[in-house]
């Protein structure tokens, strides 16, 4: 007979990994504020883009999570508007060349203008105090190489006629990612051509079936792939 006394049983702890990235946006919400912007836009004949610009951003952070703390875009259309109608001037008195320089300005703008909401709650923690003298979000991206990356991409979605877009979606975040710091920490994007690949075929397949219909749930769900793939280092 076995007198050995019984061990006490340890409860298994299930270690739960959270993402350091979420977002919760919805296909009704952003249609209806894409919408909102695309009138906007039209209607003033493109000044208006800055208005438009700042509340597709507005949308965008109001659904980020990062490290559970929610995002917050604090720039208003009238802190851009006046660049932006110094870039369009720019751009026609250079015959376009200009332009190369506007996308990477207006990355870094949007970028530079997301800090983290100061609401705390049970499942949106404040933010820990950090360095005053460093930015929370910083970009330093430029013109020759967003536009090498963005060539590159254009090159591979036009050659395989639309079946690589996830491919040169990826260059384009990676690119991204690789200029962006949050808090000193640099955000990195795990996410693979491969990795979309499936899903961007059924999305395509879905379209198709539904005459168009489901087009409308594509771009949130991009969004939301290309948001959750990301991490900081």
């Amino acid at each position: 007979m076995n007198t050995e006394p019984l061990q006490p049983l340890e409860a298994e702890v299930e270690t739960v990994s959270v993402s350091d990235f979420r977002f919760d946006g919805g296909a009704a919400t952003y249609w209806g504020t894409g919408l909102l912007a695309a009138i906007i836009t039209v209607f003033t004949l493109g000044l208006g883009y800055p208005f438009a610009l700042v509340l597709l951003e507005r949308w965008k952070a109001k659904h980020t999570y990062i490290e559970g703390r929610k995002l917050k875009f604090n720039a208003s259309a009238w802190g851009l508007i006046g660049r932006w109608i110094l870039w369009v001037f720019l751009t026609i008195i250079t015959l376009g060349i200009y332009s190369f320089w506007v996308q990477p300005r207006i990355t870094r703008w949007k970028i530079e203008h997301l800090e983290f909401d100061a609401t705390s709650t049970a499942d949106n923690p404040a933010p820990a105090e950090g360095r005053s003298d460093v930015p929370a979000f910083r970009f330093d991206g430029g013109a020759a190489t967003y536009w090498g990356t963005g060539l590159l991409a254009f090159l591979v979605t036009i050659f395989t006629l639309g079946l690589a877009f996830p491919f040169a979606l990826v260059l384009k975040l990676r690119w991204k990612a690789k200029h962006t710091y949050i808090e000193g920490r640099q955000v990195s994007f795990d996410g693979t051509g491969f990795g979309l690949f499936g899903n961007w075929l059924k999305w395509m397949f879905l379209t198709l079936i539904t005459v168009g219909i489901y087009s409308f749930w594509i771009q949130p769900r991009l969004i939301k792939w290309s948001v959750e793939h990301q991490s900081l280092s």
